[in-house]
């Protein structure tokens, strides 16, 4: 009787949990978020990423508006830097930003951002001792299928010397 009693409760525990789960819908569209953390030390490149502000979708739409921004520290011995590896959450197929003056554009679903020029080394952007990079976006996003909530955009930064 003892165990018959337990595996009563075992299955209407169960029951329970799947009851409990199968009663949500979620929405569609995802909002992503990132955090941040500077680890200290000896670096060849040191990158801070400061946040855009809040845009509506057809502001996103818009040529040259902010969507954060890059503050790059570089050794002494650095003639400058390369951007690699770009990618973004949330950010439509063929959505285009600039980089400073490089203009790229996320390519394909998985996120991936891609310049229209030959990428130099497998650098995407290359740029002397520019040291605050503005991130905006640029013209030719009048059709894109933009949705509302949180886009993150990503890169590598590496130093080259002469």
């Amino acid at each position: 009787m003892k165990k018959l009693i337990i595996a009563a409760g075992i299955a209407a525990a169960a029951m329970a949990s799947f009851g409990a789960s199968a009663a949500h819908t979620y929405a569609t569209d995802v909002s992503h978020a990132s955090i941040n953390t500077m680890i200290n030390g000896d670096s060849v490149v040191t990158v801070t990423g400061t946040n855009g502000g809040s845009l509506s979708v057809e502001e996103a739409k818009t040529a040259g508006k902010k969507l954060g921004s890059f503050d790059i520290v570089l050794p002494a011995s650095a003639a400058g830097y390369g951007i690699s590896h770009i990618h973004s959450h949330g950010y439509p197929d063929g959505f285009k930003v600039k980089f400073g003056d490089c203009a790229v554009a996320v390519t394909g679903a998985g996120g991936d951002i891609k310049s229209s020029a030959q990428p130099d080394s497998g650098y995407e952007c290359v740029f002397g001792k520019t040291l605050s990079l503005d991130v905006l976006t640029d013209a030719g996003n009048g059709m894109a299928d933009i949705q509302p909530g949180s886009k993150t955009i990503t890169a590598d930064f590496v130093a080259y010397t002469e």
